[in-house]
């Protein structure tokens, strides 16, 4: 079934879609407003160029410690509980920057600021996949990428509307409190982590309001080393968070500023060239998640990365050859084919291969990697920039060999994922949410036939098999009579000797098993009278002459 066939998505869905979003877009804010804001921040404050790329980074390097304690309370709060968590963090430290009055308190609430980016990284995703119909699950995981985006549009707004670096980023406070307001009061929790805890009467009604056709597999958190039993999975999730970052998405997004007034150019045109850029970013972010459940999430990665490997070599060979406007369009064209491809594709991918019972540790190890490359890269950018032959030229070419290293890798390793439920991507990475211990014994098969012919001797547990319910007629009563004949036999030789040395001993037992081999064959002789078994059961076998002997000894 494609994503038009399969049932409508209901507007409650689109809702909490909405409001999961929001997280994103705060981000996508900061994304936007921060390089103005920083710029405006070192002419007031006379920074160097070291202190300004450790502003910038040090968001990505608190972002890694927002996620990696987020599974934390992920897993034992619920998705909700992570959704305030994030807030709270953010409006604090956008609140504590617009407050600022030195460097040092700058940085510290940009480390708060960081970890609340980390802590919605994790959830936003995860939230959205397990709340969305398989069919639509990439259309609506993608909404994260569109918030983003429209973030970054309000920032370019907002940073090129006023003129005061404090007012910036005070336009980023109404998002988180509008998220938090709405988390408190209309989000669900998550229905798999609802029936994970063994709450199933809320997980009930929350489906009843999704109107999933079908209802998540209730699964126990899973632990650390659960999450290393799946590590093609947590493999593949960390190689798509590196790899969105990898190719210098970030340098262009957070330096933009510093690279086209190296061109010289004037502040309008780079504020109409950074606008038309997020304006083409949310497009293709719409654009990926219509295709992505019908086209399929391989070929939009691969046309995504080939567009934005072209676009790094083609913006440092116009570097080369000081051509402005080249430079700018192969930036639109980059930007394009990142919020087509890899942009919104990594943490839809990541959510749907991770198994649930570990999803949000999964989950925090990848944002912890993808921040952790974002962090290397945005943070010695201006350093590598200027110690490369040709300043931007040489290190934009470097990028866009990394580009066809991503591709090949993708090309080689990816499987596709659309239109699958998340418990049949689970199936298929043949990871389980209990994985068997090699010491445990397999679980015995009880044979319905033989608990109720030998319910007198002992409950028999026996292989299942194909026997037809013929064969069993057939076979069973003469393979029965000819088991019990030759066991008489041998159980009666060794009751001979027994009775030599205990004589009435040795009676008393001969005596109580005739007595009970006699009630097996009349059992039998009926069976043979009602005709053919109706059951699928092997034929059955009498216990051993020792077990015979040692039940009837207990008689």
């Amino acid at each position: 079934m494609n994503a038009r066939s399969s049932p409508r998505v209901g507007l409650y869905v689109y809702a909490l879609t909405s409001i999961a979003a929001l997280n994103s877009m705060n981000l996508g804010f900061d994304i936007g407003v921060f390089p103005d804001a920083a710029l405006r921040v070192q002419e007031e404050w006379g920074l160097s160029d070291a202190q300004l790329e450790t502003l910038v980074g040090v968001l990505e390097l608190a972002a890694i410690c927002g996620a990696a304690s987020a599974h934390v309370v992920n897993d034992r709060k619920g998705r909700r509980a992570t959704f305030v968590a994030s807030c709270c963090a953010f409006i604090l430290g956008v609140g504590g920057m617009c407050f600022s009055t030195s460097y040092g308190e700058l940085f510290a609430f940009r480390v708060c600021t960081g970890i609340g980016v980390g802590v919605g990284f994790s959830v936003d995703p995860v939230y959205i996949a397990e709340i969305a119909p398989p069919h639509h699950r990439g259309e609506l995981v993608t909404w994260s990428e569109v918030a983003v985006n429209l973030g970054i549009v309000t920032g370019f707004v907002a940073a090129y509307a006023l003129g005061s670096w404090r007012l910036m980023l005070a336009c980023g406070l109404p998002a988180p409190c509008l998220l938090t307001a709405l988390t408190l009061t209309v989000m669900p929790e998550s229905p798999k982590w609802l029936m994970a805890h063994g709450r199933l009467e809320e997980a009930k009604r929350v489906l009843e309001r999704l109107r999933l056709e079908q209802p998540p597999s209730a699964e126990p958190q899973g632990s650390w080393r659960d999450l290393w039993r799946a590590k093609r999975a947590l493999g593949l999730a960390l190689f798509v968070a590196v790899s969105q970052q990898v190719m210098a998405e970030q340098v262009l997004l957070y330096y933009q500023p510093q690279i086209l007034r190296a061109m010289n150019l004037p502040r309008a045109r780079i504020f109409a060239a950074r606008l038309a850029m997020g304006l083409l970013k949310t497009i293709c972010a719409v654009i990926s998640g219509r295709c992505l459940d019908s086209r399929g999430r391989r070929v939009l990665l691969l046309i995504g990365i080939a567009a934005m490997g072209a676009s790094l070599s083609g913006i440092a060979l116009c570097f080369a050859l000081d051509a402005q406007v080249g430079v700018v369009v192969l930036i639109w064209l980059y930007m394009c084919a990142f919020s087509l491809g890899i942009g919104p594709i990594c943490w839809l991918y990541a959510s749907e291969i991770l198994p649930f019972q570990c999803r949000a540790k999964g989950m925090a190890l990848a944002t912890c990697a993808n921040k952790l490359t974002s962090f290397v890269i945005s943070s010695t950018f201006l350093t590598w920039a200027h110690a490369m032959p040709g300043t931007f030229s040489g290190y934009f070419a470097v990028f866009a060999v990394v580009a066809v290293v991503v591709w090949l890798l993708v090309l080689r390793h990816l499987p596709e994922t659309k239109n699958k439920s998340l418990d049949e991507i689970q199936s298929e990475f043949s990871y389980s949410s209990r994985p068997a211990d090699d010491d445990d014994d397999p679980e015995p098969t009880f044979n319905p036939v033989a608990t109720t012919k030998y319910s007198q001797l002992e409950m028999v547990a026996l292989p299942e098999t194909t026997t037809t319910a013929a064969a069993v007629a057939d076979e069973g009563g003469r393979a029965t009579r000819s088991s019990s004949s030759s066991s008489r036999e041998k159980e009666e030789e060794d009751d001979e000797e027994e009775g030599s040395s205990h004589p009435r001993r040795g009676k008393k037992k001969a005596e109580d098993i005739d007595e009970l081999h006699d009630n097996v064959d009349d059992d039998d002789d009926d069976d043979d009278d009602d005709g053919a078994h109706t059951t699928d059961a092997t034929p059955l076998e009498c216990p051993s002459p020792r077990r015979r002997k040692k039940l009837a000894v207990g008689c």
